[in-house]
């Protein structure tokens, strides 16, 4: 497979009889990517065309692994690389760059410092919803509809976020939990055990093990590219040094609206099989509960890292896991490097028996958001944002790493995971979005938690939020990731 690597566009070539024409140009929000030589379609011989149903063209665009007909009449699984996924959901991406509208990753992108307001359950009745004050998105443009719909825009809950706004306002303090956690007992945060390592080891040699990488962000701080595209070693994006350290352990993509094309664009770049599965999508609101407007067009945003759960049944892509023998996946951010499908860790979540295992650190300056703490006589991650004002943290000396070892048959089901609204600074004004948190399904499922390396050869946790931050870690990641093989 050959791509041309310059600004804007890749052309790809599709042999499905319902892309028109032999190829097709898809403007890719990856600026470093642009048309060309039309690209082979990886998996589909000339004597063998490919035949996707259309309504399989929908769900390539939204998993991992679809159902594909070939000549020979018979399903296979086949990953998101495939002209035909990437074809699926660009045509309002082509249309906004003809039109000049704005991306959306201008106004995903731009929120900085935020702030969180309390939780909102999907429990309303339908009396309650109705209670909302009408909410008029019959004006939205006809490529705004069709991307919400693409991305299982939910409306019901929009008005719901509305309904709260408007009857209570934006209150930071109704996200705090109504007594203080208290820290973790002696004894129960693990230690890694290396002996472990051979269990985990022939595990990964049985195909038991998925990788599934948060890719959602965009990298405003690297230029507005998206994240996982953006270089991280002289001539090494995030995402090329990310399927490099999985080897061959299967690797599952979880992009945004705002990251998809350019995601997709990169796994083609680099020539590399992942399946890229996407999460939804919502519109921001003012703190009195209207539609929050920029540059006179609403601002759309992805809802957080919990909505992974819901994102990975609903696709089929936890379907599609299963299909292929994996029966626990490792779930990470792009830009953590140090996050590695390790024999050892593996080992050790399974011998727990437990369907989380949750990665912590010892707790750094300057380390904001979630930590082990007990809630209710149950050890479960619990937020920074969410402690109440005067709380004893002498005791909390680790910290969430947002890194976890999950059990497919146990979120193989619906978590009602809290939404917490989220005050950001958008274009100069406040606009409010509400998130739900992928750690908070610990309160759900009996979690273990070890304590590994933050930094050094071994270090697990490297996250990278800016230039800066990347030069000072650069010489850490590479030595780690030379110590492991992923670079010479």
């Amino acid at each position: 497979m050959e791509v041309d690597v310059a600004p804007a566009v890749v052309r790809v070539a599709g042999r499905d009889p319902h892309v028109a024409g032999s190829c097709i140009d898809v403007a890719a929000r990856d600026p470093r990517v642009r048309h060309a030589a039309p690209v082979p379609v990886p998996g589909h011989p000339d004597d063998a065309p490919a035949r996707i149903r259309r309504h399989d063209l929908d769900l390539c665009g939204r998993n991992g692994y679809a159902d594909t007909d070939t000549d020979g009449g018979r399903d296979a699984d086949v990953p998101t690389v495939m002209a035909a996924m990437v074809s699926v959901g660009v045509a309002a991406t082509e249309k906004r760059a003809r039109s000049g509208e704005q991306d959306p990753e201008r106004s995903e992108a731009k929120g900085k410092g935020e702030q969180h307001s309390g939780s909102l359950h999907d429990g309303y009745s339908t009396s309650e919803s109705r209670a909302c004050q009408p909410m008029d998105l019959s004006r939205l443009t006809d490529d705004l509809q069709a991307d919400l719909a693409r991305y299982r825009f939910d409306e019901a809950r929009l008005r719901r976020h509305a309904e709260s706004l408007a009857r209570e306002g934006f209150r930071p303090e109704a996200a705090h939990l109504p007594r203080p956690p208290l820290p973790p007992p002696p004894g129960a945060i693990f230690a890694l055990d290396e002996s472990l390592a051979a269990h985990g080891r022939a595990a990964i040699a049985r195909g038991e093990l998925a990788c599934v990488v948060l890719a959602g962000g965009m990298a405003t701080r690297f230029g507005g590219v998206v994240k996982a595209a953006a270089e991280c070693l002289p001539g090494r994006t995030f995402l090329d040094l990310k399927l490099a350290d999985a080897g061959d352990v299967p690797v599952a993509l979880m992009a945004s609206r705002a990251t998809e094309v350019g995601v997709r664009a990169e796994v083609l770049r680099l020539d590399r099989t992942a399946g890229v599965f996407t999460q939804s999508v919502s519109l921001r609101l003012t703190p009195q509960g209207e539609l929050f407007l920029e540059d006179a067009a609403p601002s759309p945003y992805a809802p957080g890292h919990g909505d992974l759960l819901d994102a990975l049944r609903v696709t089929g892509t936890l379907r599609g896991l299963r299909a292929r023998g994996a029966r626990t996946i490792l779930v990470s951010n792009v830009d953590n490097l140090g996050a590695s499908p390790d024999p050892a860790l593996f080992g050790l979540h399974l011998s727990t028996g437990r369907p989380v295992t949750v990665e912590v650190v010892d707790r750094g300056e300057g380390d904001r958001g979630g930590a082990p703490g007990i809630v209710d006589g149950r050890l479960e991650i619990v937020e920074a944002f969410r402690v109440p004002p005067g709380t004893d943290l002498a005791g909390f000396s680790t910290f969430n790493t947002n890194t976890f070892w999950l059990q497919l048959d146990a979120i193989d089901r619906g978590f009602d995971l809290d939404e917490f609204a989220v005050k950001k600074e958008v274009g100069g004004l406040s606009a409010i979005q509400f998130e739900s948190l992928i750690g908070q399904v610990t309160h759900f499922l009996d979690s273990t938690y070890v304590r590994v390396p933050r930094g050094g050869a071994e270090g697990r946790f490297t996250p990278v939020k800016d230039p800066e931050e990347l030069a000072l870690r650069r010489p850490e990641i590479e030595a780690r990731l030379r110590a492991r093989g992923v670079v010479a």
